[in-house]
């Protein structure tokens, strides 16, 4: 991982009549139409008065926005905003969806109005808890429970996407839904539910219905807020089915909850009155675009007073793998994603030194990148460099031929080697952290220490043994007395060779960079002997209970290699243990955090644990290791087994016990990315493929 490489304005809607609403309806000054009634019923805005840009209106309330609400012209106005201050004379409740109107203000353009007083109409109908919705949204009286048990399939053909708002034009949005998909169009038509008010150009938007996720979307529901939308967890009561997915009793609020067809649903059948625990992008007020819905089985009955069923297992504290990443700095994630987003799903991170405070005070721990094994030119600081090159003050630790001469690795610049068997090794170390160490203190929690033991694309060191070679860099490691990582398995000739660089009571682990995938010319996945060196290296480190640290490599379109993905971790999952194995990864994604859905997948209670990935290789040349309970974000799934095909040829899946498999979906966890456990049973598979299966 030497950081060498590349690492790791208010959008109005204008009347359509000449301008002014008296080109609509009425003249300037009189009285149009009667005073509403008592038994008014929501209808198209009509002028009571006008006179110059003094305006009375009545109307009925269909979203609210930021500042106000908006209300529906009819035929040939379409939609007017009406936006209220602190000085605005409210009678009667707050204003609502569904609610209404008397509005007195100004109209100074013929496309909104400030509001002076905003006086309810007798009989509007008793505010509704369900969040405010557009005018093909469900009325907003409170909704009707539907029939108990009736069960809520998932849509077909349902993508999302999201983003701010840009322009709007007639019926359509332009939405910047960030890198990797750019601008997207958003169409909205008479069956488009609005779930609070119309968009606005500045505003953020969530957008579900048929089309394409980074193409156009032709919106079945919209969500907008003046803010990014972030991702939460709403615990609850499906109350009743809507056209877009469900209305969701939570916290005394009626809560509307959209579907797509990537949205996750586990744990059992998702029905009115399920109890359900609901993550998604969106807010109470906003409504919530659902990305996974954990499903609380109901009670099994008690078939005879001697056989009591098992409970269905409650959820765990662990929400993911441990997760390592780069956040912010060089070659991190963008700063505008903000810490909020990041801690839920990671654990350690690399930083720069003027963001490792507020990531420490976050909760996520930090490391400091060094290296002091391999220094070059082109390293910034130049610190290890200087002190490594000839005439440096420790030169005496560069690594030489038989002949006495230095050794340079002709990479970045060119370089040099540290050789642990010197007497200077030490020293030149102290220099590299010491000073690394003194930009950071105290927000850091680890060092970490690159090329550990490489001796890959130089010429090897005069009398190179690869064991005591190894123990030279270890009797350093331990010297600097610190919690240390290491890189150190991915680039030796055999992996499961280089675990005895974790044996320092010190070193917490050690990273397998470019293992199990990698970015060469093209992203590919491992097989064959490096496959199941790699895998042996992981069986190795737990073992010992040393963390072992997977960093697959490859770096492509996390949305379009899904089959590279699910290889990937499955193969983590085959030799992993919860408390000594972490994961991070590469792949491009929109946001720019390449964190993936699937790393909330934690499979528990392995029925088989093997000293060898020998011991996972089943008859007709699969590797397969089932477990008996596996958990998604912390919620009980089902059992589950995974199976990794690392041969040159296809291969049978052991079992015929499983009638479902994983599948992922989409991009990262900032990206609506998604997986689901209802893919259909998987019987056989392809070279260098695998899968996660279910009952």
């Amino acid at each position: 991982m030497n950081f060498h490489k590349a690492p790791h304005a208010r959008l109005f809607f204008a009347l359509s009549c000449a301008g002014v609403l008296a080109a609509c309806g009425g003249g300037g000054g009189g009285a149009v139409p009667a005073a509403p009634t008592g038994n008014t019923t929501p209808k198209p805005v009509q002028v009571i008065s006008q006179n110059g840009q003094n305006i009375t209106i009545t109307g009925s309330i269909v979203g609210m926005i930021t500042g106000g609400f908006s209300i529906q012209g009819g035929p040939g106005i379409g939609y007017l905003h009406v936006y209220v201050n602190s000085q605005t004379v409210i009678t009667g409740p707050a204003p609502y969806v569904g609610e209404n109107v008397e509005i007195v203000g100004i109209d100074p353009t013929g496309s909104y109005i400030n509001a002076t007083s905003v006086t309810q109409i007798n009989s509007t109908p008793l505010p509704s808890p369900t969040p405010s919705s557009g005018p093909s949204a469900t009325p907003s009286a409170p909704p009707t429970p539907g029939p108990s048990g009736s069960p809520i399939p998932l849509p077909s053909g349902v993508v999302s996407t999201y983003g701010q708002i840009t322009s709007t034009y007639g019926g359509k949005f332009t939405v910047q839904a960030g890198r990797g998909c750019g601008y997207v169009t958003v169409t909205a038509g008479s069956g488009t539910t609005y779930l609070d008010g119309q968009p606005a150009v500045g505003q953020y938007g969530e957008f579900a219905g048929s089309g394409s996720r980074c193409g156009t979307v032709s919106a079945s529901s919209i969500s907008v807020s003046s803010s990014p939308f972030t991702s939460g967890t709403y615990p609850g009561t499906v109350l009743s089915a809507t056209p877009y997915g469900f209305t969701l009793t939570s916290g005394g609020q009626n809560v509307p909850v959209v579907l797509t067809s990537s949205t996750v649903v586990f744990g059992s059948t998702l029905a009115v009155g399920s109890n359900v625990t609901v993550t998604a992008m969106g807010t109470a007020s906003t409504g919530l675009l659902a990305t996974q819905i954990a499903v609380s089985a109901p009670p099994t009955p008690t078939p005879n007073p001697s056989s009591t069923p098992s409970p269905t297992p409650g959820p765990i504290s662990q929400q993911h793998v441990a997760v390592a990443g780069l956040i912010y700095g060089y070659g991190g994630i963008p700063t505008t994603i903000p810490l909020s987003q990041v801690v839920p799903y990671v654990n350690w991170a690399f930083t720069d030194e003027q963001h490792a405070a507020a990531l420490r005070a976050a909760g996520l721990k930090v490391m400091i990148y060094t290296n002091f094994w391999r220094n070059y030119t082109s390293d910034n600081p130049l610190i290890g460099y200087t002190d490594l090159e000839p005439g440096g003050a420790h030169a005496s630790a560069e690594a030489t031929d038989c002949n006495g001469v230095p050794i340079q690795d002709p990479n970045y610049g060119g370089g040099y080697e540290a050789d642990p068997r010197t007497s200077s090794a030490l020293a030149h170390a102290q220099v590299v952290v010491n000073y690394r160490i003194g930009q950071y203190a105290p927000n850091y929690d680890a060092i970490f220490s690159d090329d550990s033991g490489a001796v890959g694309g130089i010429t090897q060191p005069c009398n190179y043994d690869e064991p005591a070679y190894d123990a030279a860099v270890n009797a350093v490691h331990q010297s600097l007395g610190m919690p240390m990582w290491i890189n150190a398995l991915g680039a030796a000739p055999n992996p499961a060779n280089a675990i005895d660089l974790a044996t320092p009571s010190n070193v917490m682990g050690a990273m397998c960079e470019q293992c199990y995938d990698s970015n060469g010319q093209q992203d590919a996945v491992q097989t064959g002997t490096g496959w199941q060196n790699v895998e042996n290296a992981e069986i190795g480190m737990v073992s010992q209970q040393k963390i072992f640290w997977a960093y697959p490599r490859a770096s492509g379109d996390a949305g379009s290699e899904t089959s590279i993905r699910l290889y990937a971790y499955a193969s983590f999952l085959l030799g992993y243990d919860p408390s000594y194995t972490m994961f991070e990864e590469a792949l491009s994604t929109p946001s720019g955090f390449p964190v993936m859905p699937e790393t909330g997948f934690l499979p528990e209670q392995p029925l088989t644990t093997a000293g060898n990935v020998s011991g996972y290789l089943a008859a007709g040349g699969a590797y397969f290791r089932e477990f008996a309970k596996c958990y998604y974000r912390g919620n009980f799934v089902n059992n589950c087994a995974v199976v990794v095909n690392s041969s040159g040829g296809s291969v049978p899946v052991p079992s015929t016990s499983y009638s479902h498999s994983m599948v992922l979906s989409g991009s990262g966890v900032l990206d609506a990315g998604t997986l689901a456990f209802n893919g259909p049973a998987v019987t056989q598979l392809a070279p260098g493929t695998a899968a996660i299966l279910f009952p």
